[in-house]
């Protein structure tokens, strides 16, 4: 299925041009979350959680991109029909954000340790089976989760511009826009590393950001060590292959026709694999789509949450 971004984009640049303000203001006026906390995962590992949101609604669960952190679903869990309605978590990433950042290749290369984190999360959510949301490198962490752990204690989830593999098996599905700064982005060179996270955000979107949502952009970037960036993206592995076609829960893979780092062609193959999903392409976007075009991942989310009562 394709949708086109135009009914949505004067809201998403409503949303967007809002949270412009509170990123150029003072980090005390930042939306805030009505809880934080920190969890033990793979490997001892603590994670910085938030949970937003409804706390007597049903829980959903974010995984965030490649050197980004919980901020990049402030459209989403700051407010809105889905802050409304559902107990909303996130978290930052192992070398990401608030939560520990080791400084060893070997604690990024690890599918089991990353399946372990997010089994961390998902038990915060109790009893309820969550809806899970996630984002370029959290489609990976997700399906490690799914390989390791199955589908039993997840309702459902929504995946956003998101690979499935990487290594060899990636090569196919980077696109020129990541490809092009991946070097860089890993080099010990202070100045090479910034001009490349520089160029890497750039490519991110497919309309320029505002000044301050581009420079929070970055800064979240540059707090990822070296070791976080190369471990992660190093291991092969390939979950269109091995884990996407035993997922039996409701799945559904949005991606922007206009993403410069991840190709489109990464969730088509993703939801030809699995048995119970969908396909929804989003006219125009680039590789943000919780900034670029919130509403159709709110509807994402709403249909998911629909189909799983």
């Amino acid at each position: 299925m394709k949708l086109s971004n135009k009914s949505f984009w004067l809201k998403s640049i409503a949303i967007a041009l809002g949270l412009t303000f509170t990123f150029a203001a003072s980090a005390q006026e930042l939306p805030s979350p009505r809880a934080t906390q920190t969890v033990e995962g793979g490997g001892g590992v603590q994670l910085a959680v938030q949970k937003w949101g409804n706390p007597d609604g049903r829980p959903i669960v974010f995984v965030h991109a490649f050197v980004s952190s919980h901020l990049g679903y402030l459209p989403i869990v700051a407010g809105g029909p889905v802050a409304d309605n559902f107990n909303l978590i996130t978290f930052d990433n192992r070398g990401h954000g608030n939560s520990e950042k080791p400084t060893d290749l070997a604690a990024y290369q690890s599918g089991q340790l990353l399946a372990d984190d997010l089994a961390a999360v998902i038990k915060l959510a109790g009893d309820q089976k969550p809806i899970i949301v996630a984002w370029s490198i959290g489609g990976v962490i997700l399906d490690d989760y799914l390989a390791a752990y199955g589908d039993e204690n997840i309702a459902g989830a929504v995946y956003l511009g998101a690979g499935h593999t990487l290594g060899e098996h990636a090569k196919a599905y980077i696109a020129e826009g990541f490809a092009q700064y991946a070097p860089g982005i890993m080099s010990p060179d202070l100045a090479t590393n910034v001009a490349a996270t520089i160029g890497v955000t750039v490519e991110n979107t497919a309309q320029p950001l505002p000044p301050e949502m581009f420079t929070a952009a970055v800064a979240t970037a540059m707090v990822v060590p070296l070791e976080a960036r190369a471990g992660l993206i190093s291991r092969p592995v390939n979950h269109i292959k091995d884990t996407l076609p035993n997922v039996t829960v409701p799945l559904r893979f949005l991606h922007g026709t206009a993403d410069r780092i991840v190709r489109p062609s990464s969730s088509a193959d993703a939801a030809a694999a699995a048995p119970n999903a969908k396909l929804v392409e989003i006219e125009g976007i680039g590789h943000v789509p919780a900034f670029e075009a919130p509403g159709e991942v709110i509807a994402a989310i709403m249909e998911i949450a629909e189909v799983t009562k």
